[in-house]
């Protein structure tokens, strides 16, 4: 079908519609592509969740400075690195985890927190969401001066 031309240097360039499958294809693409924004917008929903339930337990929440949020490939857990004022008034570090599909935040001062750490969060890969919630103005950033 021919929808329109333009002239161009030395000739007529005729601009036809895209065909059924490129407009299927497109539309498959946009597709994919929300969907993946949605799941993106539901973990980063997730592991907001996380930190505020762990900043909520600290001691002093204002101290709280979070290292790192990582989401773990091989097993989807939420593993988190952390700093905050103990009660001495000196800076603790701390790591919690959530496994995938679950609430329950594990801290380094629960029982059997090192065997679920090794097994859901060390030396796992994973994507560190810290800068999404830093741009997204969910947590601050300590970076700047």
């Amino acid at each position: 079908m021919f929808i329109g031309g333009s002239f161009i240097k030395g000739g007529y360039e005729a601009r036809h519609a895209p065909d059924k499958d490129t407009q299927e294809a497109q539309a498959a693409a946009s597709a994919a592509e929300s969907q993946h924004e949605q799941e993106y917008k539901r973990t980063v929903r997730r592991v907001l969740n996380g930190v505020r339930s762990l900043k909520n337990g600290m001691r002093d929440p204002d101290s709280f400075v979070l290292e790192d949020a990582i989401v773990t490939d091989a097993t989807g857990a939420m593993c988190f690195n952390y700093r905050s004022r103990n009660g001495f008034g000196g800076m603790n570090r701390g790591a919690a985890f959530v496994i995938a599909n679950t609430t329950v935040l594990v801290t380094s001062e629960h029982l059997g927190f090192d065997s679920g750490w090794r097994k859901y969060c060390q030396n796992k890969q994973g994507r560190d969401y810290v800068s999404d919630l830093k741009i997204n103005g969910f947590i601050p950033d300590t970076t700047k001066n």
